[in-house]
């Protein structure tokens, strides 16, 4: 009776912890984001140019998926374009924008899905690109350290066209005593010019700055800011 006793115990015991134990047939429900593009290139963009790109999201999980928000870089914003919750297996569409204004070369973004997804709430997306700036400089200052009164001094800056039409160069302003510039009336596109700075300073100073400013038939650049800045010291016999 004793032996049949902790026969009987045992086998209780054993199913209590089978039955404790997860079965296969159990799954949790959850949703799960599921994105049909998650990096992408925009190619080759001419600064002041807006792109757009539409990516694919999908609910593959078995409980209702919600976009909480959605982040984005700076540079670029990102919208949902359809509901904010998705149901299993239904898909949805986010558009990204990117306005390249005041960007130039390689371009690297980030927009940021943030959504119920327990396994990864925050889904990035990630796009590159490279941007031209269609009116294009070497630099943006001439410099005329250590000018000397009444001598000529000439710096140069090198302006391409990288637009599609040719570049035409008006007139300049500047306030600035003994300074001149000399450029070609126009530039073929995919071409450069030299803009050729001279200064004849008519007294010393220990800073010369100023400003010059280019008018252009370009509608994205109609105006070039050029900055000038330096020294003049008084000539001395030696």
């Amino acid at each position: 009776m004793i032996i049949r006793g902790w026969k009987m115990k045992t086998l209780f015991g054993l199913a209590c912890v089978l039955t404790l134990l997860p079965g296969p047939q159990i799954s949790m429900a959850q949703p799960k984001l599921t994105m049909m593009e998650e990096t992408f290139d925009l190619d080759t963009l001419m600064a002041g140019a807006v792109a757009e790109r539409k990516v694919t999201i999908k609910n593959t999980g078995n409980e209702q998926l919600i976009i909480e928000k959605v982040e984005a870089s700076c540079g670029c914003t990102g919208t949902l374009l359809s509901s904010d919750k998705l149901k299993p297996g239904e898909s949805g569409e986010i558009k990204i924008s990117f306005n390249s204004k005041n960007f130039n070369g390689q371009i690297h973004k980030v927009v940021t899905i943030i959504s119920n997804d327990p396994k990864t709430p925050r889904k990035p997306v990630e796009f590159t690109g490279f941007v031209i700036e269609e009116v294009f400089l070497s630099e943006t200052r001439f410099n005329f350290k250590d000018s000397i009164v009444g001598e000529r001094k000439t710096m140069n800056i090198t302006l391409t066209n990288n637009g599609k039409e040719p570049l035409d160069l008006k007139e300049y302003t500047t306030n600035l005593t003994g300074f001149t510039m000399k450029y070609p009336p126009s530039i073929k596109p995919g071409e450069s010019a030299q803009l050729v700075a001279e200064f004849v300073p008519k007294e010393a100073k220990k800073v010369v700055s100023s400003n010059v400013t280019l008018q252009t038939n370009n509608k994205s650049k109609p105006e070039i800011l050029l900055y000038v800045f330096g020294s003049v010291k008084d000539w001395k016999f030696e």
